[in-house]
């Protein structure tokens, strides 16, 4: 019965005592408790969502409005929900974009990383904290973790291995499977090691960077196979996966026996880019599954890549489509399924919403 959902408090979802008032006034509609009943389920939704806005948490709020909309698309306390909703969107709205912008003025002047909230990682932070799916943000952050690899790359030629070490693991906290910090980091391992080596040999402190010793022959027989396997695996697609097979993992092995290799370094930094012939690939073949995959690969690999956002809107859009088609065939589910994939990629898509209220009114 739906008092037993009413005191444990499941007032949405489709096993919530809202649906199932809503299913007893289907089935009979002059039902005076289902109705009463329905009344209180949308009072307590209508409470939720100002509590939510009074305690800054609107992805609640806009929660509790959309079910109170889904059950009672009538209910009076829906306008004045729906214009603080507004209000608190544009507020957000005005906020997120100050912050993106703030952030990348903060890149631009070098002011990359370190204590405050003057940098451009505080700024792209406090955007993902208004909101947690901004590509901008996401992006931000990893332009954010290209720049400290880029500065870390420069610790390593002046010789301050420690200073590389310390920008390269705020760089991972960012983007631990950035390509070219994967890169850094087998020249920050390399160098150290010829660091040490001079070192010990001449008793001095090894601050003059010297070149890492070569591999031995057996070394490098090991890293051209290494290399010529991670060069199979991205043909196969096998980027990321599987751990220890894929061109990432094969390309880093390498590059754990030869810092310097540069068949290995031009390998794994050129991922990204195979990355993105293999997305447009899967996308003319309507793979949108595999395409999807790819593009989250992308993210791990370069996350800082402007050309991100337009591919994935592309694959939104792509999604979409096969939603349209979907619905036209009368498959509300396999619809719905496209669609939250598409709503993933480009939330405030036009498209998207204009297909979910499609939806909802086909019920």
């Amino acid at each position: 019965m739906p008092s037993r959902h009413w005191l444990a408090g499941q007032l949405d979802g489709p096993q919530g005592a809202g649906a199932l008032y809503k299913q007893m006034l289907q089935a009979d509609p002059g039902n005076a408790v289902a109705s009463h009943g329905l009344d209180q389920v949308g009072d307590a939704l209508a409470v939720q969502a100002r509590k939510a806005f009074d305690a800054n948490d609107s992805a609640q709020a806009n929660a509790s409005i959309g079910q109170l909309a889904a059950l009672q698309p009538n209910n009076g306390a829906l306008p004045a929900l729906r214009a603080l909703q507004a209000q608190v969107q544009q507020q957000n709205s005005s906020a997120l974009d100050a912050a993106l912008k703030q952030g990348q003025d903060a890149l631009r002047a070098g002011r990359i990383g370190g204590p405050g909230d003057d940098t451009a990682l505080a700024y792209f932070k406090a955007a993902l904290a208004l909101d947690p799916d901004n590509a901008r943000a996401r992006g931000g952050l990893g332009d954010v973790a290209e720049a400290l690899t880029v500065q870390a790359n420069a610790a390593i030629d002046a010789g301050d291995p420690a200073q590389a070490g310390k920008l390269l693991d705020q760089a991972a906290a960012l983007a631990p499977k950035s390509a070219d910090l994967a890169a850094a980091r087998a020249r920050l391992a390399s160098t150290s090691q010829g660091q040490g080596a001079t070192a010990a040999a001449s008793g001095d402190d090894g601050t003059t960077p010297p070149a890492p010793p070569p591999p031995t022959p057996q070394q490098s027989a090991a890293v051209a196979q290494l290399v010529q396997r991670a060069q199979v695996a991205t043909r196969n697609g096998n980027i990321m996966m599987p751990p220890g097979d894929c061109a990432y993992d094969l390309y880093r092995s390498a590059l754990a026996i030869d810092g310097n290799n540069a068949a290995a370094l031009q390998g794994l930094q050129g991922l990204p880019g195979q990355v993105e012939q293999q997305f447009n690939q899967d996308l003319a073949s309507g793979q949108l599954k595999q395409a999807g995959d790819m593009l989250a690969n992308l993210a791990d690999l370069a996350p800082g890549d402007a050309a991100q956002g337009a591919l994935g809107n592309r694959l939104a859009s792509a999604w979409l489509d096969q939603a349209e088609q979907q619905l036209a065939n009368g498959d509300r589910m396999g619809a719905a399924q496209a669609l939250d994939q598409a709503r993933k990629l480009a939330p405030n898509h036009p498209r998207v919403l204009d297909l979910t209220a499609r939806l909802q009114a086909s019920q």
